[in-house]
C-alpha cells in the first residue's frame, strides 16, 4: 500500500515536461495577446509591406508607407508623437521593427496589429482589395 504514494523517475519527468510546457505555452499566449487598450478615433494606420502586398489588400483606412520609407517619412505623416498609430505587415515581425524604431523616434502610442486580418478586426473596418 506504501508502494502506491511513490511514482517512478519516468513518471516523475513526464508530469514536470507536462507543467513545464503547460506554463511555456501560457506564458507565450498571454504575451501574444497583451492588451493594448482602447483605439483611439484618431489612430493613424499605417500599412508597412511592400507595394506588391498593398495592391494585393489593405485595411481601408490604411496609409501605405513601406518599411524602406519610414524612418525618412514617418515625422512628416504623424508630427505629433503622442497620437496612437498603429503598424502592420504580413505577419508582424516588420511592424515589430518599425514599433521599435518609431519609439527611438519618441513615438509614445505606437501598436503592432500584426497583420492584415489583425489591423482589420482590431479596427472593425474592412480590406481594399
Amino acid at each position: 500500500m506504501i508502494d502506491s504514494i511513490f511514482v517512478s523517475e519516468n513518471e516523475m519527468k513526464k508530469w514536470f515536461l507536462s507543467v513545464f510546457f503547460g506554463v511555456l505555452i501560457s506564458v507565450v499566449a498571454m504575451s501574444c495577446t497583451a492588451d493594448i487598450g482602447e483605439i483611439e478615433q484618431d489612430a493613424v494606420v499605417i500599412d508597412v509591406r511592400t507595394l506588391q502586398e498593398w495592391e494585393s489588400g489593405h485595411v481601408e483606412t490604411a496609409i501605405f508607407l513601406p518599411v524602406s520609407k519610414l524612418s525618412e517619412s514617418i515625422e512628416s505623416v504623424v508630427p505629433d508623437k503622442s497620437q496612437q498609430v498603429i503598424l502592420y505587415c504580413k505577419s508582424g515581425v516588420r511592424a515589430r521593427r518599425m514599433l521599435n524604431l518609431m519609439e527611438d523616434l519618441g513615438y509614445e502610442n505606437v501598436i503592432n496589429a500584426k497583420s492584415v486580418k489583425g489591423a482589420s478586426e482590431l479596427l472593425n473596418v474592412g480590406i481594399v482589395k
